[in-house]
């Protein structure tokens, strides 16, 4: 079965294009698999044969104990009489197995797998299963922080934000060239969605089905109810998140972004707004912004505690 992936740096509209593809009719995609970065650890202590494979009954029992591969209602049986065709089982063997499974049981042409981190293990995925689609989303690093600040999911550090998004466009930048990949903005995507959309799907080799932008009016989430700061796909597309970063992110925060990641974001076509903060080293900023307003506030709070002693 043809598969695809879509990753991104997280709140970078990822889900919206998970959730609008799944209103597809010829598509499947399941809930987010953790597979790599969390059930892959686990399969580590699994009991394993003497040629390193796994051993099918105990992967199974730690896949199907895992919570937000619960809701997904993988077909087990199905899963385990597929692996059972194969010679030998490995991680990335059983990953591959569980899409085509979940795919078949929808009834699907094309499945589908969304977990933002499979960003980090494209080498893997693409040796398994060369002919693989990936769809890259991006968004402004500006906006992608403005959200993470504001649903508090994951680290909410500008510096781990900044970093963790860099890295995502390094690695979009190594493959973007290649011809199984397509890039897709997310500031595109919600200002047009219709002809970002049909893009989409002709990329997949699948025909543009109006219903794929009513994925609001669904009637399963897509997600885990843990998963509440998915809560947007279940409104229509909206322009409005586009630019509310702009009013919300103090200057600070905002200069502390353009110096460290200002000329990638130039580079992805957006406006700096603070374009000579691209030649100040970011560690600077966050002693100007950051640390040396600290540092003057313990100077004063010194002053005002000498003075009150000084006074008894």
């Amino acid at each position: 079965m043809k598969k695809f992936i879509i990753v991104s740096a997280g709140r970078s509209g990822s889900t919206l294009v998970k959730t609008i593809l799944s209103a597809h009719s010829e598509v499947a995609i399941p809930t987010e698999l953790f597979f790599f970065n969390s059930v892959a650890k686990s399969l580590r202590t699994c009991v394993r044969h003497a040629d390193n494979t796994l051993v099918l009954d105990e992967a199974i029992q730690i896949l199907s104990s895992k919570w937000w591969i619960k809701n997904s209602n993988f077909d087990w049986i199905d899963v385990r009489d597929r692996l059972n065709m194969l010679n030998s089982v490995s991680e990335i063997d059983l990953w591959e197995v569980m899409l085509d499974s979940f795919g078949a049981a929808n009834g699907a042409k094309i499945v589908g797998e969304k977990t933002i981190s499979n960003i980090y293990h494209l080498d893997t995925i693409v040796s398994k299963v060369p002919s693989i689609k990936i769809i890259f989303i991006y968004r402004d690093l500006r906006a992608v922080a403005w959200s993470r600040l504001k649903s508090n999911v994951g680290f909410s550090d500008l510096h781990t934000i900044s970093r963790d998004w860099v890295d995502c466009i390094q690695t979009m930048n190594r493959r973007k060239c290649d011809s199984n990949v397509m890039l897709v903005a997310y500031e595109d995507l919600v200002a047009d969605p219709i002809a970002i959309s049909r893009q989409i799907c002709s990329f997949l080799e699948i025909i543009f089905e109006d219903s794929m932008l009513d994925f609001h009016k669904r009637s399963v989430l897509g997600y885990d109810t843990q998963q509440s700061h998915h809560f947007q796909t279940t409104r229509p597309v909206s322009k409005g998140s586009i630019t509310k970063w702009e009013s919300s992110l103090s200057i600070r925060q905002l200069k502390y972004l353009e110096s460290r990641a200002g000329n990638y974001i130039a580079k992805l076509g957006y406006k700096l707004i603070y374009p000579r903060m691209i030649k100040i080293p970011y560690y600077y900023v966050v002693y100007q912004h950051f640390l040396r307003p600290i540092s003057k506030c313990k100077s004063k709070l010194r002053q005002i505690y000498k003075s009150i002693n000084d006074n008894f």
